[in-house]
């Protein structure tokens, strides 16, 4: 509790600086006990202090209880504000910034009674607040936002991010986050066997396949992408362009024939191929042999962006389901691909497979609804990753990493700007792109993700929030070269 406080303190004198008094808001619990400390180091470092008691002194626990006592002996004013009455005196908006230290983790539901009167009024208060741990209020592991919660602008959560703090609708409410190392034995971390990782900017820079001097580019993966139908050739392009931005060295994209034209003259870097299609112009059935005969010389099959809802395309999708092992073990599956996997009740896929639903396809590949999915990206995501042994990434805020073996990873990078048509036809290319050069199905995917949400962040900086596909396309070499430089 003591280095809880300490670094609270820390955090409170680097944000705040010299502006004003500050008002720290506690609770009974640890979390409170966290903010008395924290109260106590403010006041000897002369900061005008003022301690807030939510509750009766004797319904502290025996170790806040020390606290508040050890800060009353060196001289911090306490108020009590467990009362209506009491807290109706009261005026937060005579502080610069007040610290949260209501209620911490164990929170199970909303907020409620009086402390749920007194989120309201800091909320009212319209006062910066910098929260120990969690916002009072959040759900710490699922994220959810039951009742009033305090709107951080600063979040000081100690020892590791909680869950809850980087799923919506909590992280609303975050604010600013950052993170106090406190200590935790490096044995008791190793035993805790964590399963849940937020990748960081050197995890991504970690993953970038090096290239030799002397290379060629047979060393860089051959990729086959099967794509493309009448009034979505766009998406095939996206898709083969971002897999040579991603580094492969070779990529073919085969699409119906109605399209080869266009598409030809258009990806003047990419061999194109022709595949038998519908008078409709999406892929036949007819086109399966053609598919597993180019598939013989690939490294990773990417399929399904722009193929189309067509009967075609799902009798196509069907015939090769039916018989993975004449396959690339490495592919990635996306869109209109997941759709009629989803249709056709296919559920075992090889151990190099990565699908890349959106909520809506990831509703339909589990028979569930996109409220359900939502709700829990993380459990969903990691069920069906384990049914159908492949790699889930599940596209969203966060995006959710899956792998067979239950780890999952959450990707910060990205922003509301790439929520445009086309965006994840590039994901796709990037992750076929990488695992073409050889990176694992995990890593090609946290290495995709990671890089395509920064290409979008760099497009934003620089474009504003109406993005196209195309923007975060361009960004991904100054995005590759970021993580490189730092």
């Amino acid at each position: 509790m003591e280095h809880a406080g300490r670094a609270l303190a820390d955090r409170v004198r680097n944000v705040v600086g010299n502006d004003g008094s500050i008002a720290v808001v506690c609770g009974k619990g640890n979390n409170g006990g966290d903010g008395l400390v924290a109260a106590r180091f403010l006041h000897g470092w002369g900061f005008r202090t003022t301690v807030y008691l939510t509750v009766e002194r004797d319904e502290l626990g025996s170790e806040p209880l020390a606290c508040l006592q050890a800060t009353e002996r060196v001289g911090v004013p306490v108020s009590s504000i467990s009362t209506p009455v009491a807290l109706d005196a009261t005026s937060f908006t005579a502080h610069a910034w007040l610290v949260d230290a209501i209620l911490g983790t164990g929170l199970s539901g909303g907020a409620c009674g009086h402390a749920a009167r007194v989120i309201d009024r800091i909320n009212a208060s319209r006062r910066p607040a910098l929260a120990c741990d969690v916002p009072s209020g959040l759900d710490a592991t699922t994220g959810q936002v039951a009742g009033p919660c305090i709107r951080a602008r600063e979040t000081l959560t100690i020892g590791f991010p909680k869950i809850g703090l980087l799923l919506y609708p909590g992280a609303d409410y975050v604010g600013r986050l950052s993170t106090a190392d406190i200590g935790f034995p490096r044995q008791a971390i190793d035993a805790a066997s964590v399963s849940l990782w937020q990748v960081e900017r050197s995890d991504a820079a970690a993953r970038l396949p090096v290239r030799r001097k002397n290379a060629h580019k047979g060393d860089f993966g051959r990729v086959l992408l099967v794509a493309g139908s009448s009034g979505m050739a766009g998406a095939a392009a996206l898709t083969s362009e971002a897999a040579l931005r991603a580094g492969a060295g070779l990529v073919t994209l085969a699409t119906p024939r109605a399209v080869v034209g266009s598409l030809a003259s258009r990806l003047t870097e990419v061999m194109v191929a022709s595949l038998p299609d519908t008078p409709d112009g999406c892929v036949s059935p007819e086109a399966v042999p053609s598919i597993r005969a180019r598939a013989k010389s690939a490294d990773v099959l990417a399929i399904g962006p722009g193929l189309s809802a067509s009967d075609g395309a799902r009798a196509t999708m069907a015939n090769l389901a039916a018989d993975w092992s004449t396959l690339p073990t490495r592919m990635v599956i996306d869109a209109d691909g997941l759709n009629h996997l989803a249709a056709i009740g296919a559920t075992s896929l090889p151990a190099g497979a990565v699908l890349t639903p959106h909520p809506g396809e990831m509703a339909r590949l589990c028979r569930t609804t996109v409220d359900a999915v939502e709700k829990d990206r993380i459990g969903i995501a990691r069920s069906l990753s384990a049914e159908c042994g492949a790699v889930v990434v599940l596209k969203g805020v966060p995006t959710v990493i899956a792998a067979p073996n239950g780890l999952a990873y959450l990707n910060p990078t990205g922003n509301p700007g790439m929520a445009t048509a086309g965006s994840g036809d590039v994901l796709t290319g990037l992750i076929a792109g990488f695992s073409g050069q050889g990176l694992d199905p995990v890593d090609a995917s946290i290495l995709g993700v990671y890089l395509h949400g920064l290409a979008g962040d760099l497009a934003a900086a620089t474009l504003g929030a109406s993005l196209l596909a195309g923007d975060i396309l361009s960004h991904v070499p100054s995005a590759m070269r970021a993580l490189t430089t730092g």
